[in-house]
């Protein structure tokens, strides 16, 4: 009788265990699946921000060159836009998700830009839209005028709100990162962390 009890502890707690097995299984399958998708959405999201950050820079030189604004304001936004056109090809954060590969010989190299060139850029030419176009009356444009900078105003709007979407996925990363089940089991495999792209973009 002991040992058929001892034997149905043995079944019930072995049933146990893989249960208990299988559900932390699932549960880290969904969280990897979790983490892929918003590592997903981040790239993608970041690819939008950079033909976004590209388009405003093109828009403002547009703006700059139409005779809306005074010579000095139009100097100004010129050469923040320029800057920005010339930093385009830098990534936007240096975490290795963003990258530049260059095929080089006799082998393939992979390089990583620094990110700091272009969001200093970038914030550079916020401030110097706030400073010029934002300063702009209405009643003394024309309607090109005012065609151009709406379209000028959309893009804007557009960066700010991929880029408050994107620094919440990251937020999510990294909290999910933070579980427990991604630290025993390497469900980010060797993807390094996501970092938030922090830039003046008002």
């Amino acid at each position: 009788m002991a040992a058929v009890t001892t034997r149905g502890l043995i079944i019930i707690l072995v049933v146990i265990v893989l249960v208990l097995g299988c559900a932390c299984i699932g549960a880290a399958l969904a969280l990897a699946r979790k983490l892929d998708a918003l590592h997903t959405r981040i790239g993608k999201t970041r690819t939008f921000l950079n033909r976004t950050l590209i388009a405003r820079a093109r828009q403002s030189l547009q703006v700059a060159q139409s005779g809306v604004l005074d010579v000095a304001s139009s100097m100004v936004l010129i050469d923040a836009a320029q800057e920005c056109l010339l930093a385009a090809d830098d990534p936007l954060v240096d975490d290795s998700l963003d990258s530049i590969v260059i095929y080089g010989t006799p082998m393939r190299q992979q390089v990583e830009l620094p990110s700091r060139r272009r969001l200093q850029a970038e914030s550079s030419l916020s401030r110097a839209l706030r400073a010029t176009v934002d300063e702009l009356q209405d009643s003394d444009l024309t309607a090109d005028d005012r065609s151009r900078i709406t379209e000028l105003n959309n893009t804007r709007l557009s960066l700010r709100l991929a880029r408050t979407f994107h620094n919440a996925d990251v937020g999510r990363v990294r909290q999910l990162r933070r579980h427990v089940l991604a630290r025993i089991f390497p469900l980010a495999g060797h993807v390094a962390a996501p970092t938030t792209i922090d830039m003046d973009d008002e």
